[in-house]
């Protein structure tokens, strides 16, 4: 496929009945469908994909080692060609028809591109959290990646913060895009052995710890965001002095002082800067007199 409007990028285990599910559900509903490619990552030890799907000339393939699911929606992003990129999981459904064109139209509302726009999951997330969202391709292009490559970075938390922190979020109520998970409210699932695996990751590594450890990586691509998008930074109460060392920075036009740096800084970073570039000096004076 040349120039497809939609990537959507799947990483997928052994089930093969939900790859079948997922790719009938877009064909159903989509109206451009001959503009949609969905590519899949597999382990390279998983023998479950349905083959004949591999046909399809909507569909691609990627396999590879057995890694982090954010390493392998980055690698699914560096195979995609589509204009506005989905990422998600093998355990949705698309119910609504015509879903393709009003995301689409969703995006023209952001005039640089910069947004994330996402569906009613049908769950307990519904309007709260992008479980599964669309952005750009000018966004990954931008910061670098799609999914933080940590082993477990919440991609759907980090996208949604940071979009909202630019204030570029639209949800979607009317367009269903159904995630059938063993958590999700009525829309049961098999707890199957893919989803038995990624628990026990969650819990024995901490997926809320792993993410609450990485504020400063998602404050690094909020500046990023809000240069982009032309937004003012809004000033919170923990980066404060990282603000008035920016403002007056630019009032007396120092050259000097790295801006971007600077305001992904904590108080506490900041003090603690001081604090070693003092000691060090003394210990430097100490060395001279002895």
């Amino acid at each position: 496929m040349l120039n497809p409007k939609f990537s959507i990028l799947v990483p997928t285990r052994g089930r093969p009945e939900n790859v079948i599910r997922l790719i009938e559900s877009i064909i159903k509903t989509a109206s451009g469908k001959h503009k949609i490619e969905v590519i899949f990552y597999i382990d390279e030890d998983d023998e479950t994909f349905p083959n004949h799907l591999e046909t399809n000339s909507m569909i691609s393939v990627v396999r590879g080692k057995r890694v982090w699911i954010s390493l392998a929606w980055n690698t699914l992003y560096s195979n995609s060609k589509g204009e506005i990129i989905m990422y998600s999981g093998d355990d949705v459904v698309f119910e609504t028809y015509n879903w393709d064109e009003m995301v689409s139209n969703a995006f023209k509302n952001f005039p640089d591109n910069y947004g994330l726009v996402y569906g009613n999951d049908g769950g307990w997330y519904s309007g709260k959290l992008a479980i599964n969202g669309f952005v750009h391709k000018d966004w990954p292009k931008l910061l670098g990646y799609l999914a933080y490559p940590a082993r477990l970075s919440a991609l759907d938390l980090w996208i949604h913060e940071c979009a909202a922190y630019i204030g570029r979020v639209t949800y979607l109520d009317e367009v269903m895009i159904r995630h059938i998970h063993y958590r999700q409210g009525e829309a049961l699932a098999e707890f199957d052995k893919t989803y038995q695996e990624a628990y026990e990751k969650s819990v024995r590594w901490g997926i809320l710890e792993t993410y609450l450890s990485l504020k400063r990586e998602r404050r690094i691509d909020k500046v990023i965001l809000s240069r982009a998008t032309r937004k003012k930074i809004p000033i919170e109460f923990n980066y404060i002095i990282a603000h008035i060392i920016d403002n007056f920075s630019k009032i007396l036009n120092l050259k000097s002082i790295n801006s971007d740096k600077i305001i992904t800084l904590t108080n506490r970073m900041i003090a603690q800067k001081l604090v070693n570039k003092i000691l060090n000096r003394k210990i430097n004076v100490l060395k001279f007199l002895s």
